[in-house]
């Protein structure tokens, strides 16, 4: 038997020694930025076509954004992700001006993504072509005349043939439950903008209604 578990102290101790100074961040999190910029005396939303030599999700429209590092704070992480992708080589983090967080969501592959929203000054529509195919944008209002399609989605649970489903409910037809979603698709918008991207626009949107 481990002694250090059945002391009240020692206990406190591991927990203490082991635990993360952001432990409330989980593993493999990420962050995102909407960018938001003044074009023809209007207010826009910046858009990536991510480039097509990654290997996760190319060509797709996406916002800035990637892995929250090992103590890093997802605003930070969202700021210098944008910083490398949009003002490459630049920097200066006064380019950007974080205004407001929208609550964690769960991403394409599962983690928890942290969004934001924030100003880009003096943007000059540059971009890292490693990770960045090409840049786009369109007015806030146009959203708000074009919204979205809403296609309710479901995702299923399937358990590999050895799992021992008597052991853990006592019968072997246990029914997993179904997880419902909705997929907003802006069909009017090219290229078209859906998916992860899709849904948390939609909830920025939201936040100016």
């Amino acid at each position: 038997m481990n002694d250090k578990y059945n002391d009240k102290n020692e206990l406190i101790n591991l927990i203490k020694q082991n635990n993360v100074s952001r432990c409330d961040i989980p593993k493999n999190s990420s962050a995102v930025l909407i960018p938001i910029i003044k074009k023809d005396d209007e207010y826009h939303i910046l858009f990536e076509v991510r480039s097509s030599k990654l290997s996760f999700q190319p060509g797709e429209v996406c916002f800035a954004g990637g892995k929250i590092e090992d103590g890093e704070a997802p605003k930070d992480c969202a700021v210098r992700e944008c910083m490398e992708e949009l003002f490459p080589g630049d920097k200066s983090s006064d380019h950007i001006e974080i205004i407001c967080s929208l609550a964690p969501m769960f991403g394409p592959a599962g983690n928890i993504v942290y969004p934001f929203a924030g100003f880009l000054h003096d943007y000059n529509y540059s971009f890292s072509t490693d990770e960045v195919k090409k840049v786009f944008s369109y007015p806030i209002s146009f959203f708000e005349e074009h919204p979205p399609v809403i296609y309710p989605m479901e995702k299923r649970t399937f358990a590999p043939e050895n799992f021992p489903h008597r052991l853990v409910s006592g019968s072997d037809k246990y029914q997993f439950h179904v997880q419902h979603y909705n997929m907003c698709v802006y069909e009017d918008t090219s290229p078209v903008i859906w998916g992860f991207t899709g849904r948390l626009l939609n909830e920025f949107m939201a936040l100016l209604k």
